[in-house]
C-alpha cells in the first residue's frame, strides 16, 4: 500500500518526494494499528514515542551539524588572516 500511495503522489499529484514519503507514512499508520505485523498490532502510543525518538535523534544530527560547521570555521579563521596580511605586505 505505501508503494502504491508514493507512485500516486509523485506521478499522478505531482507531489515532491518528501511529501510522498509523508502520505506513505500517515497511510501506513492505520495499517498498523489495524491490521499489525506477525500477528502483532501496534500499540496507539507507538507512534507518539516514535515521533520522540526521531526528534531527539534529530537534535543529535544538528548538533553534530554545528560541531563540524564551527571545527571548518575555526580550521579557516587563521588562514584568511594570513593571506590577508601577505596581501598587504605586498602592496
Amino acid at each position: 500500500v505505501p508503494f502504491v500511495v508514493i507512485v500516486l503522489c509523485l506521478f499522478t499529484f505531482n507531489l515532491q518526494p518528501q511529501a510522498a514519503a509523508l502520505w506513505a507514512s500517515i497511510c501506513l499508520l492505520p495499517i498498523g494499528l489495524l491490521l499489525g505485523y506477525k500477528s502483532e498490532r501496534m500499540a496507539l502510543t507507538a507512534p507518539f514515542k516514535a515521533l520522540i525518538e526521531t526528534g531527539s535523534l534529530i537534535v543529535q544530527l544538528i548538533m553534530i551539524g554545528a560541531m563540524a560547521g564551527i571545527a571548518v570555521a575555526a580550521a579557516m579563521k587563521p588562514a584568511s588572516r594570513g593571506e590577508a596580511r601577505a596581501g598587504s605586505e605586498e602592496a
